[in-house]
């Protein structure tokens, strides 16, 4: 999903990419899976047992994690390129194309209907709401182009620093207000392609406050892991990270929980800069430990290294397996529906998983063998795809 780091690392590097951040990635898209089979299937009252917050909590790192490993390696493979994207280049339209390619995706995996046709007469005013609604896809395209714009147009450092830090702020910071106007009339009056990305209307789950305060850190934290690393400090690096991701979890959770379970002064936990940053200590915490296991391992087990190298591939097609209606109008979710227990639904995703595994190993081999082949197909499916669509 996003481009490949720089050949610097804590530790071997695996085809000019960072292990470590590899081995996040990986972990974020196999835990995704977990989260989305067992959101879809598990009986609602298991909900309330008190373990489920915890459980739901840690699932609730696999957004944070991805989005944070989106900003640090799209900051990594910019400056390697940097000289060749500001003089309009092939690596800046292949950047802008790879872009746009995620950004199409999140769009099309919320087509009501296969047919333009379909779509033109059929569509009710609420799909046409869940087809602009926001998910990480989106998120991460539109936060991606906010960074290279900055990188391109920018040349001081500190000053795109600078900016990058400001916007992450006020992303989070801002937040809670846009959340409290997502339900007032004042969401109404912005574009309908436009108003997700700003607030949580329809069903987006990601708009850019909070969630580009994650791929902003990323990109800071990237940054001075360059400087880490020409310094030779990527060690001591590794260590004030970690030291930073457990100082905001010791500080941010227990006050967090006070002000949300003992005052009630917070009712959604999801827009407040305080959960936000007890995320993003523990996104820190995971990359430290990341960097610790990796720093003596010359390769990445295959079920982190499959997911992690074909994370895109990996994200759509486990959504079209779960979510995509396939017979009589109805989708594999909707044919199980809730009725699953704690077990069963662990036991689906890791069928789930596998499945995917054992689908994005074979499609890294595939094209590494076949890369022309490859290229064919895609360029094929997408003609052929959107000649379907319009017939249709």
């Amino acid at each position: 999903m996003t481009p490949p780091a720089l050949p610097v690392a804590p530790g071997p590097t695996r085809g000019g990419r960072l292990l470590f951040v590899d081995a996040l990635r990986g972990l974020a898209m196999v835990v995704m899976i977990e989260v989305h089979v067992v959101n879809a299937l598990m009986q609602p009252g298991y909900r309330q047992a008190p373990w489920f917050y915890l459980l739901n909590f840690i699932n609730g790192l696999v957004a944070p994690a991805f989005l944070f490993i989106a900003g640090f390696a799209f900051l990594l493979a910019s400056q390697r390129n940097l000289a060749a994207l500001r003089s309009c280049r092939a690596p800046l339209w292949a950047t802008l194309a790879r872009i746009g390619w995620v950004w199409m995706l999140g769009y099309l995996l919320h087509i009501p209907f296969f047919s333009f046709n379909d779509w033109r007469r059929l569509a009710t005013p609420e799909q046409w709401l869940q087809f602009f609604s926001v998910d990480v896809l989106q998120c991460i395209a539109c936060g991606l182009l906010i960074i290279l714009c900055a990188r391109l147009l920018i040349r001081d450092d500190r000053v795109f620093l600078a900016l990058i830090g400001l916007l992450g702020c006020l992303a989070t910071t801002l937040a809670p207000w846009l959340y409290q106007l997502a339900s007032a009339q004042t969401a109404q009056s912005l574009p309908l392609f436009l108003a997700p990305y700003l607030l949580p209307i329809g069903s987006t789950l990601f708009p850019l406050p909070p969630w580009f305060g994650f791929m902003a850190a990323g990109v800071l934290a990237g940054w001075w892991f360059l400087r880490a690393q020409e310094q030779g400090r990527v060690n001591r690096w590794m260590r004030k990270t970690a030291m930073i991701g457990g100082l905001l979890v010791a500080v941010c959770l227990p006050l967090l929980f006070y002000l949300k379970d003992s005052l009630g002064v917070i009712v959604d936990e999801r827009p407040q800069p305080l959960f936000f940053a007890a995320r993003l200590g523990c996104v820190l915490l995971l990359l430290a430990l990341c960097g610790l296991i990796c720093r003596s391992r010359k390769n990445l087990p295959s079920w982190l290294h499959a997911p992690s190298q074909e994370s895109l591939m990996v994200y759509c097609i486990h959504l079209q397996v779960l979510y995509r209606p396939f017979w009589e109008g109805k989708s594999l979710a909707m044919w199980v529906g809730q009725r699953c227990s704690l077990v069963a639904a662990l036991l689906c995703a890791g069928a789930l998983i596998a499945l995917m595994l054992a689908l994005a190993g074979g499609w890294r081999v595939f094209k590494q063998r076949y890369q022309q082949a490859n290229q064919g197909l895609l360029a094929a499916a997408l003609v052929g795809g959107t000649l379907v669509f319009l017939a249709g």
